[in-house]
């Protein structure tokens, strides 16, 4: 049986010998993303024959595995049988879930017909182009672009850039978002981790826009550049009751860190339909597929 340790601060060197070589496309594979969910999901992980295998528990009670990374084709097979193993062991539904389209079309590749595949839209993360997001050009983002034009001409507004004297200013912001949100009842775990997130800005490595109305905090955005093509949004959280703030910030944000970057991951949906109503209105260029397997 594999021994698999519980996710600590401490173990980002670990993840990023991993994480940086391979040119991934989705959210689950940041360990921003992992740290900021390892408690939600009891996030724990293993190294096997030189392979990193993270292991999460869903809402649901079960267990499941991401698609291991650092693998080879010529141990990928002897990976799969103990992770088939465990999920034998575990009594799991799923071998592995949330697997990235490369992934998949080595694992087809290598084992035509041997793995019953299947998408997972709830997790599909979108992706939008960088220059449309801070022209906001075009007739499908007039609404945005008008509520941006309406923010900046009728607001007394300051951005900062995140640095540790204003930590206290977006707990302040994401308290009192998060008291007015209860349709999404996986974001009181993300609640939990903002605090902890802001600490540790040195080590984590993310960059943060902090947004001010009349000098009070009123939004605060955190992302991270994943490659020279592509940045990770991870939070953006503002006051809804001032118009325009969240199309103000999702267009500043972009335009101070990533303009060079191409494309911009907004993560998923959960399945949540205004998540979805408000991802689906910025345009993807597409939705990043991720997909379940099992043996």
């Amino acid at each position: 049986m594999l021994h698999f340790k519980p996710l600590s601060l401490e173990d980002k060197k670990i993840f990023d010998k991993y994480t940086n070589p391979y040119k991934f496309k989705t959210s689950d594979f940041s360990f921003i993303d992992i740290f900021m969910w390892r408690n939600a999901f009891d996030i724990s992980y293993c190294i096997y024959d030189d392979a990193l295998i993270i292991k999460k528990i869903d809402f649901d009670g079960s267990i499941c595995f991401l698609q291991p990374l650092g693998y080879r084709c010529d141990n990928l097979e002897k990976i799969l049988k103990k992770l088939e193993e465990l999920k034998k062991y575990y009594d799991s539904p799923w071998l592995i879930k949330y697997a990235e389209t490369s992934f998949i079309k080595d694992l087809t590749y290598l084992y035509p017909n041997k793995y019953f595949i299947k998408e997972d839209r709830d997790s599909f993360d979108y992706i939008y182009d960088s220059k449309k997001l801070i022209s906001l050009s075009g007739n499908v983002l007039s609404k945005k672009r008008n509520n941006y034009n309406h923010f900046i001409k009728n607001n007394n507004y300051k951005v900062k850039i995140y640095n540790n004297k204003l930590l206290e200013d977006c707990i302040y912001i994401s308290k009192s978002w998060y008291e007015k949100c209860s349709e999404v009842p996986y974001l009181s775990f993300e609640a939990e981790t903002v605090r902890e997130l802001l600490e540790n800005s040195s080590t984590l490595s993310f960059e943060c826009i902090v947004i001010y109305v009349d000098d009070i905090p009123c939004g605060f955005s955190i992302g991270e550049k994943l490659n020279k093509d592509m940045a990770l949004i991870h939070i953006e959280k503002a006051d809804r009751s001032i118009r325009g703030l969240y199309s103000f910030i999702n267009k500043c944000f972009v335009e101070t860190f990533y303009k060079n970057i191409p494309y911009i991951n907004r993560e998923e949906d959960l399945g949540v339909n205004n998540l979805r109503k408000s991802k689906l209105s910025y345009n993807p260029l597409w939705l990043e597929k991720k997909y379940f397997i099992c043996s």
